[in-house]
């Protein structure tokens, strides 16, 4: 029986996840280099190799890509150790200056993952407490050049660091989506989730994070913009599949609520169909009921 490379492809992030004990596929060498570059356009090359290497040896791809897909993901691990370095020196510096702060999506993200080393880390996002003008006096204040969007009407302050990590500091939770209907709601999506900053955990890696329950409402309005404008990959959709395991019924609930609120009941429910189809989730685990 032939079989899609969605398919086969879907069934390796589920290996890869411990979703799935087998593989029922052997891919031709065609086929894995499909699923290679697969992986690489949706920012999964790291996952992917985890399911790799739990494969048998007749299932797993020939032996030059498999080096070369080894590479690439012990550069993602280098990389993700770089992340969080940078995460807790930056959680420090602004800490001995007075000032809160708190990692969101990436790093905050990698940390819930089996492998917290094999997500393909980004940038770094960081809120910091205070507004605007104290986040952009405190930037300029360490002599930080380059600044980027130095506006109060956009939400972060981006800058490239001495070790060429972008960094995006947010001195607003998140950003408007430029969509009609939540633009309309956008004081109001603040207003829920900057409360929600109060509660933060301290983590093993040197850095605050957010509650599951803000990340749950954060990233969905995240989701949403990059459907809109820059394109959404797979691995937006594994972030929020891991807070949906780590989450309660209380935090679905009230993300569900939150959705239904700003207008994103049917783009929550797509959401859901995704996680459904892709990563399996069970219908308990859901916001809503998956379209």
């Amino acid at each position: 029986m032939k079989h899609s490379l969605d398919e086969m492809f879907c069934e390796l992030l589920r290996v890869a996840l411990g979703l799935s004990q087998v593989f029922p596929y052997i891919p031709t060498d065609k086929e894995w280099q499909a699923l290679y570059t697969m992986a690489h356009r949706q920012t999964l090359l790291g996952v992917a190799y985890n399911g790799i290497t739990r494969l048998p040896k007749e299932s797993q791809p020939p032996h030059l890509l498999t080096l070369l897909w080894a590479r690439d993901a012990e550069a993602i691990r280098g990389k993700n150790r770089l992340f969080y370095q940078e995460s807790a020196r930056y959680t420090q510096l602004f800490a001995e200056r007075g000032f809160r702060s708190a990692i969101l999506k990436g790093q905050a993200n990698a940390r819930l993952y089996p492998d917290p080393l094999s997500r393909h880390p980004g940038d770094i996002d960081i809120w910091v407490s205070g507004g605007y003008e104290k986040v952009l006096a405190l930037l300029q204040g360490l002599g930080i050049q380059n600044l980027e969007h130095v506006t109060p009407d956009y939400h972060d302050i981006e800058f490239v660091n001495e070790n060429n990590v972008l960094v995006e500091v947010h001195h607003k939770p998140t950003s408007a989506t430029y969509a009609v209907r939540l633009n309309k709601t956008y004081d109001e999506v603040l207003k829920v989730l900057e409360p929600e900053l109060e509660n933060l955990t301290l983590t093993s890696e040197g850095f605050y994070s957010p509650s599951i329950r803000f990340a749950l409402l954060m990233q969905l309005v995240h989701l949403y913009k990059h459907a809109l404008l820059s394109g959404v990959s797979l691995r937006h959709y594994m972030d929020y599949y891991i807070l949906l395991t780590r989450s309660t019924e209380a935090d679905r609930q009230y993300a569900w609520e939150f959705a239904k609120k700003i207008g994103m009941k049917s783009g929550c429910a797509a959401i859901m169909g995704v996680l459904g189809r892709v990563f399996k989730l069970p219908q308990d685990k859901m916001l809503c009921k998956p379209s």
